[in-house]
């Protein structure tokens, strides 16, 4: 089953992860939560395999 990143951001609200929904969906929109670009650090992909940024 593919979803839409709308979609996914609606289910992670749905399921009380609005925090993450609210960082896909700033992320989607080029931004980080207030506007500024996020410290560059590691990446979802980063952290779903278990690494750390630079700084680990």
């Amino acid at each position: 089953m593919q979803l839409t990143d709308e979609q996914l951001v609606e289910a992670l609200k749905e399921n009380g992860h609005d925090d993450l929904a609210e960082a896909l969906a700033g992320k989607l929109a080029g931004e980080a939560p207030g506007g500024e670009r996020p410290p560059p650090g590691p990446t979802m992909h980063d952290l779903i395999r278990g690494k750390r940024g630079s700084s680990g």
